[in-house]
């Protein structure tokens, strides 16, 4: 074999060895390169990642932030429906408490009625009027009555107005809160 070595002029071992040394510097160039290369995704691979850490952090501190007026306005709107509910109760207790007022006024007028349905029935004079006496005394019962049950009436349509109005107030006053940032 190193006969055949022997054969093979000189310089094309120089050129065969030029060529090796050619594409070695060759290979060593693109692999510096490529170096070169991979070094700078490298670098923009670490760029994206700070990039993606600082989004994430924003992000983060956002929602946090979110999260905290979220339940802030949870909270206040909590203890605005409590406020909202105790000036209702108190109205609904003040309507009560005139309600009562009134009932306690009513019969008064009642018992007032009565009293003068009793005159109508005990004085002469008012038989003498009528055509007939026993009319005369039913006028006097009549209007007692007949107030008894304006007075009932006229309550009861207080109450229906009075808790209509209060449960009125109390929808616009929650409605209210609400829309109120």
């Amino acid at each position: 074999m190193w006969a055949l070595l022997d054969l093979v002029p000189r310089w094309a071992w120089l050129a065969a060895l030029a060529a090796a040394a050619a594409l070695l510097a060759i290979t060593q160039a693109r692999l510096v390169h490529a170096r070169g290369q991979l070094q700078a995704v490298q670098l923009q691979l670490a760029s994206l990642k700070t990039t993606i850490a600082d989004e994430r952090a924003a992000a983060g501190a956002a929602a946090r932030e979110a999260s905290e007026r979220f339940r802030a306005e949870q909270e206040r709107s909590a203890i605005r429906n409590q406020e909202i509910t105790d000036e209702t109760v108190k109205a609904l207790s003040a309507a009560g408490r005139a309600d009562g007022r009134a009932a306690a006024a009513g019969d008064g007028l009642r018992q007032r009625a009565a009293t003068v349905a009793a005159r109508c029935d005990r004085k002469p004079e008012a038989a003498s009027l009528a055509v007939d006496g026993e009319a005369a005394a039913a006028a006097g019962a009549v209007l007692a009555d007949v107030l008894g049950r304006l007075d009932e009436a006229g309550r009861q349509l207080a109450a229906a107005a009075d808790a209509r109005g209060i449960a009125g107030t109390d929808c616009q006053r929650r409605y209210e809160s609400l829309s109120v940032q």
